[in-house]
C-alpha cells in the first residue's frame, strides 16, 4: 500500500476497475455538474433569444414605418409646392423606396371606398389599395397615420398623410421582405452562436466537472481513511474555495482524532499497567502465603501489603469509572450549599492518621465560614486528592496546611505544602491522565488531578496551582452561595 499527501492509491487496480471507477465517478457529481452547466447555458441562450429576436423584428418594422411617415410628410410639402406635377408619385416612390399612391375621397355611389388618382405602379390593380385601412384613417382624421397591413398574404408597412382639405391622401406602402429577411438572418445567427456555445460548454463543463469530481473523490478517500482509523497522512488542498475549506476542516478533524487516538492508546496502556501491577503483587503475595511456611509477623505484613494493593486497585477502578462517567456526561452531581470549613475539617480528620504515619504536620486554617454552591462529596474528593499528593510528594516532616478563604466571586479551599515544588515545565502536564511526577515515595496512578479538574469544571469551579521551591499551593475556587456579608455567618480561624 502506498500513500501520498491528500490522495491515496491502494494497490494496482486492473484496467477494468479503473474504467469502472471513472464511469461511476462521472455518473455522480461530474455528470450532474455537466448537465447543470448545459442546462444553465441553454436557459441563458433561450432568454437571450426570446428577449432579442421578437423585439428586433418589431423594432425593424417600427423603424420602417417611422421612415415612411417622415417621407410622407416630406412629400406632402413637395406636393403643396407643385400640386400639378405629373411625376409626383414616381418621384415620391423613388425617394421613399415604396409604392406611392394618391387617393381621393369617396364619391357616391362608392360609399367609403377611396379612388386612386395617381399610382407609382402604373397598371397595377387598384382594388387592393382603394380599401386600405391606413389611407381611410388618414382621410377620415385629416392626420398622418402609420400602420402595418397584410395584402396578398404579405405584410406591408404603410404611412398616409392628407394632401388637401378635401380628403385627398398620399399613401406610401412598402413590403416588409427586407425586415423579415434581416430578422430571420439574425435569428439564424443567434441559433448558430447558441449551438457553438453549447458545443464549447460541453467539453469545458466536462473538464471542470472532472477536476471537481477528482477533488471530491480525494476528500472522500480521506474521510474513508479517517473512518478506518488511519490518521498518518495529512489532507491538503491549496485552494480557498468551499472544497478547500472543507479539506481544512477535515484536516483539523484528522489532527484532533489523531491526538484522541494517541491519548486513547496511551490511556489503555497506562490503565493496563496500573491494573496489572497490583494484581501481580496480590497474586505473588498469595502464592507465597500458600506455598511457604511463614511466621505470623511475616504473614501479617504480607496480608497488610495485599490489602494496600487491593485498596489501590479499588481506588484505581473507581477513578477509571468516574472518568468514564465524566467523559459521557453521566457523573451524578448535586448543587447545594456547602460549608468549606466543614469539608476541610472532614478531610483533615480523615487523613490525619496517614500524615502522622509519614511524620507530616497537617494543619487546618479557616479564614471565614464560607458557603459555596456545589457537591459536598466532589469537593471533599478534590481536597483529598490535593492532600494525598502533598503527602506523597513531599519529604517527611513537611508542613501541610488546608486553608479555607473567601473571595469576591466565591470561596476557595487550598492545600499548601512546604515541599520542593513542581518544575515549571511540568505545571501544564500534571492534569493529564496518568501523568506522574516521580517523588521520594512511589507515585500514584496519575488520575487524581485529572479527575479533580473535571469535577471542578462540573461544579462551575476551577483549580489553580502555584509552585516554587519551598511552597506549592493547589486551590479549588467555587462560586459563593451566600453574600459575603450574609448575617449569621461567623468568621474564625483554626490552627
Amino acid at each position: 500500500m502506498r500513500s501520498g499527501h491528500f490522495g491515496w492509491r491502494i494497490g494496482v487496480p486492473s484496467r477494468g476497475v479503473v474504467v469502472g471507477e471513472r464511469l461511476l465517478r462521472f455518473r455522480g457529481i461530474g455528470l450532474r455538474l455537466s448537465i447543470a452547466l448545459l442546462v444553465v447555458n441553454l436557459v441563458a441562450l433561450a432568454i437571450v433569444y426570446s428577449a432579442t429576436v421578437p423585439s428586433l423584428g418589431s423594432r425593424l418594422v417600427a423603424a420602417r414605418e417611422a421612415a415612411l411617415l417622415r417621407d410622407a410628410r416630406y412629400q406632402r410639402k413637395v406636393y403643396e409646392s407643385a400640386p400639378l406635377d405629373p411625376d409626383f408619385t414616381s418621384n415620391a416612390s423613388a425617394a421613399s423606396d415604396a409604392r406611392a399612391t394618391v387617393l381621393t375621397p369617396p364619391k357616391p355611389p362608392s360609399g367609403d371606398v377611396l379612388s386612386v388618382k395617381e399610382d407609382s405602379r402604373s397598371g397595377a390593380s387598384a382594388a387592393d389599395i382603394e380599401n386600405d385601412p391606413v389611407a381611410r384613417r388618414a382621410a377620415a382624421t385629416h392626420a398622418a397615420v402609420g400602420g402595418v397591413v397584410t395584402r396578398a398574404h404579405e405584410r406591408h408597412a404603410e404611412a398616409a398623410v392628407p394632401l388637401s382639405s378635401d380628403g385627398t391622401v398620399l399613401l406610401l406602402s412598402a413590403p416588409l421582405r427586407a425586415e423579415s429577411r434581416s430578422a430571420a438572418l439574425i435569428s439564424h445567427r443567434i441559433l448558430l452562436a447558441a449551438g457553438a456555445a453549447v458545443l464549447a460548454v460541453l467539453p469545458l463543463g466536462y473538464l471542470f466537472a472532472r477536476i471537481l469530481a477528482r477533488r471530491i473523490g480525494r476528500l472522500k478517500v480521506a474521510a474513508r481513511r479517517i473512518a478506518e482509523g488511519q490518521f498518518d497522512d495529512p489532507i491538503e488542498d491549496p485552494t480557498s474555495d468551499d472544497l478547500g475549506q472543507l479539506a481544512q476542516e477535515l484536516e483539523t478533524m484528522r489532527g484532533q482524532l489523531a491526538r484522541l487516538d494517541s491519548a486513547r492508546k496511551e490511556f489503555i496502556a497506562n490503565a493496563s499497567h496500573e491494573l496489572r501491577t497490583p494484581l501481580f503483587s496480590i497474586g505473588g503475595f498469595l502464592e507465597m502465603l500458600d506455598a511457604e511456611e511463614l511466621d505470623r509477623n511475616t504473614q501479617r505484613q504480607f496480608i497488610q501489603t495485599t490489602r494496600e494493593q487491593l485498596d489501590r486497585l479499588t481506588r484505581l477502578s473507581l477513578d477509571l469509572l468516574d472518568l468514564a462517567r465524566l467523559d459521557v456526561g453521566r457523573m451524578p452531581l448535586s448543587r447545594e450549599p456547602v460549608r468549606l470549613s466543614r469539608v476541610a475539617t472532614l478531610v483533615v480528620h480523615e487523613l490525619s492518621a496517614a500524615a502522622k504515619k509519614q511524620r507530616h504536620r497537617l494543619d487546618l486554617v479557616a479564614r471565614g465560614d464560607i458557603v459555596v454552591l456545589g457537591d459536598h462529596e466532589h469537593i471533599a474528593r478534590i481536597v483529598r486528592v490535593f492532600v494525598e499528593n502533598a503527602l506523597r510528594h513531599t519529604p517527611r516532616r513537611t508542613a501541610i496546611s488546608v486553608i479555607v478563604s473567601g473571595a469576591d466571586d466565591g470561596g476557595r479551599i487550598s492545600v499548601e505544602d512546604a515541599g520542593p515544588g513542581i518544575p515549571e515545565s511540568e505545571l501544564n502536564l500534571i492534569f493529564e491522565r496518568f501523568y506522574r511526577i516521580e517523588g521520594t515515595v512511589a507515585s500514584g496512578s496519575g488520575l487524581g488531578l485529572s479527575l479533580a479538574q473535571q469535577l471542578a469544571a462540573l461544579m462551575d469551579g476551577r483549580i489553580d496551582v502555584n509552585s516554587s521551591p519551598g511552597r506549592t499551593t493547589f486551590s479549588l475556587a467555587l462560586p459563593r452561595h451566600l453574600p459575603a456579608n450574609q448575617p449569621g455567618l461567623e468568621t474564625h480561624a483554626l490552627a
